[in-house]
């Protein structure tokens, strides 16, 4: 029992998300590129607008994959509770949602697609809903290499987002 307690694995504080005019999800795991670049040009845009921004990086949070269980379906809400509440409570009340992405082997990186994953219960709450929600605008800001076309994976991907 003490070797159980004494090698328990301890997770980080989770980031705190905020309810802002604009959520901003950084999908790239790398802080200084690209992704990070056209986040922060979204951020600074929004805040010369005198609104508020966030920026939310998934693969700094706590985030269990989708199970396909479908009781977001059946009871309203994940089985999990993780850090995936949170970013969909400040999808919720966001005015817009920008999501930047590079192309990784013709989709998105593993933090992004766990969320997108998990917008599964966002989705059965709005399309399958208790009383009525209004639509949000949403924004895709993809980057691949130079030269390189947009992978047919990712226009489907987000369209079904």
């Amino acid at each position: 029992m003490d070797f159980i307690q004494n090698h328990r694995q301890v997770l980080p504080e989770p980031p705190i998300v905020t309810t802002s005019d604009l959520v901003v999800i950084q999908g790239s795991p790398r802080g200084d590129g690209n992704c990070s670049i056209l986040a922060r040009w979204a951020v600074d845009t929004v805040h010369e607008l005198g609104r508020t921004a966030q920026v939310i990086y998934p693969h700094d949070m706590d985030i269990r994959c989708c199970i396909g269980c479908y009781q977001c379906y059946n009871s309203g809400s994940c089985v999990f509770d993780d850090d995936m509440g949170s970013i969909i409570g400040a999808i919720k009340v966001a005015s817009l949602l920008v999501v930047c992405s590079p192309v990784y082997t013709n989709t998105v990186p593993g933090g992004l697609k766990l969320v997108i994953d998990r917008c599964q219960a966002y989705h059965a709450e709005r399309y399958y809903p208790v009383g009525g929600q209004e639509k949000k605008d949403c924004c895709f800001l993809l980057r691949e290499g130079k030269g390189r076309r947009t992978s047919p994976a990712s226009p489907a991907l987000f369209r079904r987002f």
